[in-house]
């Protein structure tokens, strides 16, 4: 199916929402390959740092601190206002990061880092021309980091119209554990009364495109339509934007089946 409407403005609306806003602002923990990724980038984290799709400060608070500049932009004004508040003195900012090539014209950066998928919820054509832009604010010697969803991973893994495994009432925790039955019964009710509504709207705008997809995952209580690619795919986007992968790491379980990747990519030299 093709899709008529833009990815952005419809992610956009989930991730401005006050419901999402409280699931992610106490969100600080570091997935396992980021962890392992920025374990051997330590060199250019140290240097002037570009971290774009911040939420509410997850990546702020391990990166800031030794980064010798450090940005922060996100897209939600919700995620940025409680960034904000926990690190007054950083320089955060509530922007799409299809401006950031516009806005940050003629400065250099060591790192830039697209985390949790970020770039995966805009238009999918404008993605080449986003990593072409963020080329040209790296230094030669930088680094570019991004995450996305693993197309791999969904071809093994079908979405499916199912409530998650917290809001499932198991009937054994009834007597036992009857304050989690509850939580898990509320957490239900609120899947059904969002869920299958969500679904029904936007799984029609869903993509099948050569190396990737725009689906309409379980996110958000199916709220999100989200870019998953293959690997082939992604390095040759890379390729294409004047990069060269030099790593590539689960992000969510550094090996294995992980549900995203993290690429680790350099500026590629430029023919003579």
């Amino acid at each position: 199916m093709s899709t008529d409407i833009d990815p952005n403005e419809v992610n956009q609306q989930t991730y401005t929402s006050g419901a999402t806003t409280s699931r992610y602002q106490d969100f600080n923990d570091l997935f396992a390959g980021e962890i392992q990724m920025f374990a051997n980038n330590q060199a250019t984290l140290k240097g002037r740092v570009l971290d774009i799709g911040i939420g509410a400060g997850r990546t702020t608070q391990a990166l800031a601190a030794d980064a010798k500049t450090y940005v922060g932009i996100d897209l939600a004004a919700p995620m940025v206002q409680i960034a904000r508040s926990r690190f007054p003195e950083l320089d955060l900012r509530e922007m799409d990061m299809r401006d950031v090539p516009a806005q940050f014209a003629g400065e250099q950066f060591d790192t830039i880092l697209i985390s949790f998928n970020s770039i995966d919820y805009i238009p999918w054509a404008d993605r080449e021309p986003l990593l072409v832009g963020l080329r040209k604010l790296l230094q030669s010697s930088g680094v570019l980091m991004i995450s996305t969803h693993s197309l791999e991973h969904l071809h093994r893994h079908p979405v499916r119209l199912r409530p998650p495994r917290q809001a499932r009432p198991q009937p054994s925790t009834l007597l036992t554990q009857p304050v989690e039955y509850a939580k898990q019964c509320v957490r239900l009710l609120g899947w059904l009364a969002r869920a299958p509504k969500n679904h029904l709207r936007l799984r029609k705008h869903e993509v099948k495109g050569r190396g990737y997809a725009i689906v309409n995952d379980s996110g958000e209580h199916f709220s999100l339509l989200t870019a998953y690619v293959d690997e082939p795919t992604q390095r040759d986007q890379l390729a294409k934007a004047g990069f060269s992968v030099t790593d590539r790491i689960g992000g969510d379980r550094p090996n294995g089946d992980a549900f995203f990747h993290y690429y680790v990519a350099h500026p590629a030299p430029k023919p003579e």
